[in-house]
């Protein structure tokens, strides 16, 4: 959910299967392995005896082929997860989790701590399912707020720390899980384990001694399970928000706005956004005093991010919208140039991809626009960043990247001209961009540098 939290908490239908159908398939891979190699031991032990290989139920080659159907189909759910924004990582990372899955079935022939790799296995499933989600960790600050203040850095620093230090919260909690459940479990074979050499902490601490790990791993599992939904907040939220930032220069400004709107006797649709995030009490008193303020005509109380709201006020502004001429051809969605709206897909490409990394001291210029013989067009366009280490995330490992932005603005941008993109991107520094008048200007802006 936080993994998705751009998308709403959900993945998608598609993701959400495939990551189920991955940790099945390590599961069964893992589970054939285990019972592969141990099943000399599980046919001396009259616990275990039953099981399917040692009773005779399959046959070794059949447990084999299962196992391979598992590996098979953990690598092919994993090359599936990825696309052009995400990369490949779970399929590049799934041998090391078939091998560690498998691994920990041989554990207990040489260390007492056989729960540890346990429990390190199937800890995996919330890493992956978070990689397969977000295509990184992005736990470490690449770039912090340019000149900002103390406050303004720390902010920073917690949000993107605490985004990629959900999933290893979690993968803790999963393993002090299994090293607890793991300890209880290995009870019932102290006897066994200990005649035919295997080793286990059951073995070497007997069960006064386990008792008391099981209590501290558990308490340890609730540690990690208290500090989850804290860094899935921060993740969300950037901040605890106990306290409400800029509140009175916010005040001050819709004061000034209020004002404005009764001296030139106008009124006006009032459209209250976020409110997903405020109590609705507080909402509603706001609404109230601003409502009594007789200035406006409605009042709407949105949320952009999960949609709620939005539909009543387009419909009222749709009403309200007086009739007239097309101001623009019907199939004109905009009054700026292709070459801006080219510009403007891609740096949204590249906000999406790089938002945790780079702050919003970036910009896209279009510097070449050819129309081929084909009917396709040949695009040639430059990313601005401010700062040389904002240019080297921009470009990322061996150009990997910019290539990924590249692919997902091709595609958007042969969606909307309706014919072939032939896309090239180039990353500079320009430190001072933001204040060259001739930007504005392009975009039909007026600069007061």
């Amino acid at each position: 959910v936080v993994a998705a939290r751009e998308n709403r908490g959900w993945p998608g239908w598609r993701t959400f299967l495939l990551i189920v159908a991955a940790m099945f398939c390590a599961r069964t891979c893992a589970m054939a392995f285990n019972r592969i190699v141990d099943r000399k031991f599980d046919a001396l032990n009259p616990r275990t005896s039953g099981r399917h290989l040692p009773a005779g139920k399959i046959s070794l080659f059949g447990a084999w082929m299962l196992w391979a159907l598992g590996a098979v189909g953990l690598i092919a759910a994993s090359w599936f997860l990825g696309d052009a924004q995400r990369g490949h990582i779970c399929f590049y990372l799934s041998p090391l989790a078939l091998a560690v899955v498998c691994f920990y079935s041989l554990t207990k022939r040489f260390t007492d701590y056989t729960h540890v790799f346990l429990g390190v296995a199937l800890a995996l499933a919330p890493i992956g399912a978070w990689l397969a989600v977000k295509g990184e960790f992005g736990f470490v600050p690449t770039a912090l707020p340019a000149g900002g203040d103390a406050e303004q850095i720390v902010r920073a620093w917690l949000a993107q720390m605490s985004t990629g230090l959900s999933p290893i919260v979690l993968a803790l909690a999963v393993v002090f899980w299994l090293i607890g459940f793991d300890l209880i479990y290995a009870l019932q074979d102290y006897d066994f384990d200990r005649q035919h050499g295997l080793h286990s902490l059951v073995v070497v601490c007997f069960y006064s001694l386990t008792k008391r790990f099981t209590d501290y791993t558990h308490v340890f599992l609730g540690v990690a399970l208290a500090l989850a939904p804290i860094g899935a907040w921060l993740a969300v939220r950037g901040e605890f928000g106990f306290v409400p930032q800029e509140a009175a220069g916010a005040a001050e400004e819709v004061a000034r706005i209020v004002e404005g709107l009764k001296s030139a006797g106008h009124k006006a649709v009032l459209a209250l956004n976020k409110v997903d995030s405020m109590p609705r009490d507080a909402l509603l008193g706001v609404a109230e005093a601003l409502h009594a303020e007789g200035v406006y005509t409605d009042v709407f109380m949105i949320s952009a991010l999960t949609g709620d709201g939005v539909p009543d006020l387009t419909k009222l502004l749709a009403a309200r919208a007086p009739e007239g001429p097309w101001l623009y051809p019907e199939d004109q969605a905009a009054d700026v140039p292709l070459r801006v709206l080219a510009s403007e897909v891609t740096r949204e490409k590249v906000m999406l991809r790089l938002h945790d990394e780079i702050p919003y001291e970036m910009t896209v210029e279009t510097d070449a626009w050819q129309e081929k013989a084909d009917g396709s067009v040949r695009i040639e366009q430059t990313v601005y960043v401010a700062r040389e280490g904002h240019r080297k995330i921009a470009i990322g490992d061996k150009g990997q990247t910019i290539k990924i932005i590249g692919t997902l603005a091709r595609e958007e941008l042969q969606t909307f001209l309706e014919r072939p993109v032939h896309l090239f991107l180039h990353v500079k520094l320009k430190e001072n961009w933001s204040e060259e008048r001739a930007r504005y200007a392009a975009m039909g802006l007026e600069w007061e540098g």
